[in-house]
């Protein structure tokens, strides 16, 4: 058998609900929803937020050069200031060059060029993306010895050795 179900709404002008079930948001704010059976004996109620989707997102950085090892921050900037869900996932292209974490301290790993992208966890599929540059540090450069000599113009190619700043 099927029982009748009782919506109601603590705000109606902040959500509404119909007698089938379905809520609808017309202003910023909370509300509870409440369903109950006609008799009262089974009720439940949830919680709905009501406010406005982020429109855009701005990173603190949309550029960034890193010698290998080197470690940075993303920051992000939300568009609308209220939006109801604010957060992001940081995504790194390339984790073998740039790792991210998912508050935006970055590592550079390995030598290249890749892209950070922030994209918004509120369902509306906006992004943001940093581009890394990413260059070994030279930390030692030697050329093997070469005696002293007088050269009357033939070519010699010394041994060069270069180490980078890895730890």
């Amino acid at each position: 058998t099927e029982t009748e179900l009782v919506y109601t709404s603590s705000n109606s002008s902040i959500a509404s609900v119909t007698n089938k079930g379905i809520v609808t948001g017309h202003q910023n704010g909370t509300a509870t929803i409440t369903v109950s059976t006609v008799d009262k004996r089974l009720t439940a109620t949830v919680m709905v937020e009501v406010g406005e989707l982020v429109t855009s997102l701005k990173l603190n950085h949309t550029e960034l050069n890193l010698n290998k090892y080197e470690t940075s921050v993303l920051s992000v900037t939300y568009t609308p200031n209220n939006a109801i869900a604010k957060g992001v996932k940081f995504i790194s292209q390339d984790e073998n060059i740039v790792m991210v974490d998912q508050i935006g301290n970055i590592k550079a790993v390995g030598v290249g060029e890749t892209q950070i992208i922030a994209k918004s966890i509120d369902g509306s599929e906006i992004i943001a993306k940093c581009l890394i540059t990413v260059k070994q540090k030279v930390t030692k450069l030697s050329i093997a010895s070469i005696a002293a000599q007088t050269f009357t113009g033939s070519k010699i190619k010394p041994e060069l050795t270069i180490k980078d700043g890895g730890y």
